[in-house]
């Protein structure tokens, strides 16, 4: 059995190497900027990404330990790509510059990054264990803070545009999201208050009312106010540990 066959539409040329193209998927979307300030966040941003890879490394590991560089292959190409960025933004500074020291041994970006600077001193032979460092903690009480934020600024818009549905289960939300950042003294009074208002506001908007009697309101909106206003504040306050009283100051003023 035989089938009609046509002649290829295109014929291929001879390849030319002027042609060929680098695929960087490393790459950022947009160009980077050179200045000081920027590469420094570039640097933290990085470091934080490296710490992260260590801990999903070392979650893979039995006994959460990792010796003589034995890693996989995806972490091994993940941490050969951060370190040649890292490069490129040190070679794009002065040799003068502070900025330079920003990866060696001693620096306070290092200090908050422990498991990353292990894998930056001796990429091909570090040993780590999964030791919890300072800095653990910051991005999960960072994350709790916004959604604190969040939470008290809808329950705030829905209030001022009379929608009181749901609303003493938004409230409750929010005191559960308060909890979850700790014994932090800046939200103990907020608590307290809700805790005493809190069966009225209850009992309030559950009536046939669509809104809420006007000293509930007042009420509650004061303290929404207060919420929002601490949170705004509170990253200053609310560090416990002194390494990572430094990652702030690193930020914005080395």
């Amino acid at each position: 059995m035989s089938i009609a066959a046509t002649p290829a539409l295109v014929r291929p040329f001879c390849y030319d190497k002027s042609f060929k193209v680098d695929v960087q998927l490393g790459e950022p979307l947009l160009c980077p900027s050179h200045s000081e300030n920027a590469i420094q966040l570039d640097l933290i941003a990085l470091c934080a990404e490296l710490d992260l890879l260590c801990q999903k490394e070392l979650a893979e590991h039995p006994q959460h330990k990792i010796e003589k560089g034995n890693v996989s292959r995806s972490f091994k190409h993940k941490t050969a790509v951060i370190m040649d960025q890292m490069e490129y933004f040190l070679r794009c500074l002065p040799l003068s510059s502070p900025c330079q020291k920003l990866l060696s041994k001693d620096s306070y970006l290092l200090c908050l990054y422990p498991r990353a600077a292990a894998v930056i001193a001796n990429q091909d032979g570090f040993s780590m264990t999964n030791s919890e460092c300072d800095m653990d903690a910051y991005f999960p009480q960072m994350a709790t803070l916004n959604q604190i934020h969040i939470l008290a600024s809808q329950i705030q818009d829905d209030l001022r545009s009379h929608n009181i549905t749901h609303l003493a289960h938004k409230v409750s939300l929010l005191f559960q999201s308060m909890n979850n950042i700790g014994n932090n003294s800046v939200f103990i009074e907020v608590k307290k208050s809700i805790e005493d208002n809190f069966h009225v506001l209850k009992t309030n908007s559950k009536s046939d009312s669509t809104d809420l009697q006007p000293q509930v309101k007042q009420w509650l909106d004061s303290l929404l106010s207060t919420v929002i206003e601490s949170t705004l504040s509170l990253p200053w306050l609310n560090l416990r540990f002194s390494s990572a009283k430094c990652f702030f100051f690193f930020s914005y003023y080395c």
